[in-house]
């Protein structure tokens, strides 16, 4: 064997050469292989932490009985979705009878309630009036100790066929229903309701509550929202005091998906954004789920079924019906309510849960560990002064600037691109390309302002970054707990490298070292990866409604924080060359946005929303299209639009919500044109009686005739001496107009009312006249003979607005 290995014509290399070789390759492939494997590691712990949102787990094989059938939810769904069901259309009230016939045929004894509504903004003065239709029916309990109400609304808007918002969640109520009754009976009454009003006043949930005798019976609520067409099924909002409740939930729920932080987000927005706001009038305790993956099909005409993810569907639906069962066998005649619980999915099956004193405990535990190794740091000079202190005040300013930079980079990228002109809730298609490419820039930006300061050594600038996020758990734990994990184990993953550094452990193992950033950097990123998504996903729908660059600003900071707590990690990874670590970062997310600038297009599956508007007034009418809230007019005009606007166009502004919404604040680019005058019937208005009060004001009793009542109906009203008083259909609005407060306009919104005759009287302050301003909005284009109107091609679609497609019929009158 010697002389075989001896041989020289056996032998390619000596054992020196091999050593030589070794040496020179294995040092360069381990500085390559650590950084790409900590690199490799972020990205799977951030597609691990999203992954539980985005993905539903898979169709159960078989159905039993008194299980959740997502077959017979979307039996039911075609029938219901082949009809728009926006309150005051034929199509809502045909699914509500069907639906109903599906509780009869259940063995249940379903009722139709019909109340009209009446709410009051004093602050703004706007007055909703709408006839609320529900749908109810009661499963008795064995030996009930209070009732579980299982909601969903059955309304919609008219551009969309709503399978997803919310036709799946009223089948999902009925699926339930069957599947508890085939099962084994529960110990609680079981309340199923399919509420009317959601999109438009939430009539349906405030008439239960406020007039129905089963509201007094309600100790848990269960509601149920959609917001796209895909995704899991989501705990996204709770009532205050949910420490009982949740726990219970999360025990109960099939791959429970849940963060708290969303909670926190929802309420700071001011309402809870569904029906359980009102349910929550009469439940001590409730909850709402919902889903949002494809968050632009929302409202438009892709929520259909064959758009909407079976999987999701049934997911919701498990959840629903397993905290059903669970709720229905437990005794609700205690307290059911308790300090706020904190929780998070971490990994897909695993929900992270503990009080909200928990959390202040770790966020004190950072700030003392945070506190211990800067002093210990400083005094054996493994901490610089400098550096920490330069950490602490750039980073701020740092994360503002890239913020502000990434801000007005989408701003131009949506002047300068027409497909993102449109009218859609999530803004563009590819709304998780443009959250990573903003996220990946504003955290370039950061790491570029510091490496700037090129005297100053990462670990020592990252010291002083980490006390801003020190800063931040106690803040969160304190005013919004439900947020503090986004902070907390973040900044105490953070501190376990810097305590090895600066325990003066480096020297003696650097590979624990590295492990320890590894662990760091994939921890945080498992830990705020969702928050950044799910920013992302909301901010669509906030840069709508606020009119600001919300998909580059609301994921941002975030970003921009966690890019400058891993200062000490891309150090490693770098391997010291700074410049690398910004480079990469701000190039990856402008290649992103490149991309899809170049392969972005409307298709069948992507269509291009449009609209159009048929506007009548004083006798002459006009088409009007109108896009987003920022544009410069070339998404307005394409091969569908341009139809009915043989001449030029004139540019304009217009209020996608309606006519008088909140006055101007609201106008979007549009364009207009002279249009036919159609056969459409103008309201009148005639002054019945006109006396003088006691006290010297003066009343006015008037009555609006329409020709046929409108789906909507938006009055303004202004009086030059202001309204002492003001009453409509018989209810008098006291918070909007008193003799106390006169208010000079108010706004009259009007849903459902299958009247012909609209009452109105009014107080009035001195002698002024009285200005009355109706819009009737029918959700149709008029026929006319002179204008045949051709289809829209197969990509496009009607934009989600409140007039799309509709015709406006505004009429003017004037009251001495």
């Amino acid at each position: 064997m010697n002389k075989v290995l001896n041989n020289p014509a056996t032998r390619t290399r000596s054992p020196d050469q091999r050593t030589q070789r070794a040496s020179k390759l294995f040092p360069a492939l381990g500085g390559y292989v650590i950084p790409v494997s900590l690199v490799v590691l972020m990205i799977l712990a951030a597609v691990v932490g999203i992954w539980p949102l985005a993905v539903p787990p898979p169709l159960p094989a078989t159905t039993a009985p008194d299980a959740f059938s997502v077959e017979e939810a979307l039996a039911d769904l075609a029938v219901i979705t082949a009809q728009p069901r926006a309150p005051g259309m034929p199509g809502l009230a045909a699914s509500r009878e069907y639906l109903a016939g599906e509780f009869t045929a259940l063995g249940l004894t379903p009722e139709i309630t019909d109340e009209q509504m009446v709410e009051q903004n004093g602050e703004f003065g706007i007055v909703t009036i709408a006839q609320a239709y529900n749908l109810l029916a009661r499963l008795p309990g064995t030996d009930s100790t209070g009732a579980i109400v299982i909601a969903g609304h059955l309304d919609g808007v008219h551009t969309t066929p709503g399978a997803s918002d919310c036709g799946g969640c009223a089948v999902g109520v009925l699926e339930v229903a069957r599947a508890l009754v085939a099962g084994p009976p529960l110990r609680n009454d079981i309340i199923f309701l399919i509420e009317d009003g959601e999109e438009t006043t939430r009539a349906g949930s405030l008439s239960f509550v406020e007039r129905h005798p089963w509201a007094q019976d309600v100790r848990v609520a269960i509601n149920q929202e959609a917001m796209g067409t895909a995704g899991a099924s989501l705990l996204y909002v709770t009532g205050p005091e949910n420490g009982l409740l949740v726990p219970e939930a999360l025990s109960a729920m099939p791959a429970a998906v849940a963060y708290s932080f969303v909670n926190d987000l929802v309420w700071l927005s001011g309402t809870g954004g569904s029906d359980l706001d009102q349910l929550l009038m009469a439940a001590p305790v409730g909850l709402g789920l919902v889903y949002v993956g494809n968050v632009p099909a929302y409202h438009s005409a892709q929520d259909n079924i064959d758009n909407l993810d079976p999987r999701t569907l049934q997911h919701q639906g498990e959840n629903v019906l397993a905290l059903a069962r669970h709720f229905g066998n437990l005794p609700l005649d205690g307290s059911l309510t308790a300090p706020d619980a904190v929780y998070f999915t971490l990994i897909n099956g695993l929900t992270v849960r503990y009080p909200a004193w928990v959390g202040m405990l770790l966020a004190l535990l950072a700030v003392g560990g945070y506190i211990l190794l800067v002093i210990v740091g400083l005094r054996r000079q493994r901490v610089r002064a400098r550096g920490l202190i330069m950490g602490a005040l750039l980073l701020m300013p740092l994360v503002l600037a890239a913020m502000a930079l990434s801000a007005a980079l989408w701003y131009a990228l949506r002047l300068i691109d027409p497909r993102l002109q449109v009218f859609l809730i999530g803004v563009s298609y590819d709304q998780p390309w443009y959250t990573l490419a903003f996220a990946l820039l504003t955290s370039g930006l950061v790491v570029a302002g510091f490496a700037l300061f090129k005297r100053q050594r990462w670990t020592d600038l990252g010291v002083g970054v980490l006390a801003w996020w020190v800063l931040l758990t106690v803040l969160s734990a304190w005013r919004v707990p439900g947020s503090s994990p986004i902070f907390v184990l973040p900044a105490l993953l953070a501190l376990l490298p810097l305590a090895w550094i600066i325990l003066g452990q480096e020297s003696a193992s650097r590979g624990v070292y590295i492990a320890l950033l590894g662990l760091a950097g994939a921890g945080s990123m498992l830990i705020v990866a969702p928050a950044i998504n799910f920013l992302g996903i909301f901010s669509g729908r906030a840069e709508l409604i606020m009119g600001l660059p919300m998909m580059a600003l609301l994921p941002a900071p975030f970003a921009g924080l966690l890019a400058a707590l891993f200062l000490p990690l891309w150090e490693v990874v770098s391997r010291s060359r700074r410049v690398v670590i910004p480079v990469a970062l701000t190039s990856t997310a402008l290649a992103i946005l490149v991309g899809v600038g170049l392969t972005a297009s409307f298709t069948p599956t992507r269509p291009k929303p449009n609209m159009i508007a048929y506007v009548m007034e004083e006798g002459q009418a006009q088409w009007v299209t109108v896009a987003g809230s920022v544009g410069n007019g070339d998404a307005l005009l394409d091969r569908w639009t341009e139809q009915f606007f043989p001449a030029a166009p004139q540019e304009a502004t217009f209020n996608p919500w309606g006519a008088f919404y909140m006055g101007s604040d609201f106008e979007y680019p549009a364009y207009g044109g002279p249009a036919p005058v159609a056969n459409l019937v103008a309201p009148t208005l005639q002054v019945v009686e006109e006396t003088i009060t006691a006290d010297g004001l003066r009343q006015v009793q008037a009555r609006i005739t329409v020709d046929q009542p409108a789906p909507m109906q938006v009055l303004r009203l202004e009086a030059e001496g202001g309204f002492a008083g003001v009453q409509i259909l018989g209810k008098p609005l006291a918070e909007v107009a008193s003799a106390a407060q006169p208010a000079q306009v108010l706004w009259v919104e009007l849903y459902g009312i299958e009247t012909t005759t609209i009452d109105l009287e009014f107080t009035l302050v001195g002698s002024g006249s009285v200005r009355v301003q109706i819009e009737e909005r029918f959700y149709q284009l008029p026929d006319l003979a002179e204008v045949e109107i051709a289809p829209r091609p197969t990509w496009m679609m009607p934009s989600p607005t409140f007039v799309t497609d509709s015709s406006l019929v505004r009429t003017n009158f004037v009251l001495p």
